[in-house]
């Protein structure tokens, strides 16, 4: 496999049949929109969570205490990853 096979099979393919497939490029709007919607949620939890900022309050949470609630998104991840084992089973 040649370096100009490699580049035609990751990089020529995928964008032409995001142009010229609908459904395709309607999928990636798709999937881009909901990384947008989690990006910002990800991006609220310290300001929601945290010390003050910009005169308005939070929580009020100190620094380490405001990233707990990440740790909430690893035990929905962790608890997700083992009931699709046990199912696949």
């Amino acid at each position: 496999m040649t370096t100009t096979d490699i580049v035609q099979m990751t990089l020529v393919r995928p964008l032409s049949m995001t142009f010229t497939e609908p459904i395709v490029l309607a999928i990636d709007l798709y999937m881009g929109l909901i990384y947008a919607i989690l990006y910002s949620y990800f991006e609220s939890y310290p300001i929601v969570y945290g010390m003050a900022s910009m005169g308005k309050t939070g929580y009020g949470w100190k620094l380490g205490v405001s990233s707990l609630p990440f740790a909430s998104l690893l035990v929905g991840a962790v608890i997700a990853y083992v009931a699709y084992c046990i199912r696949n089973r």
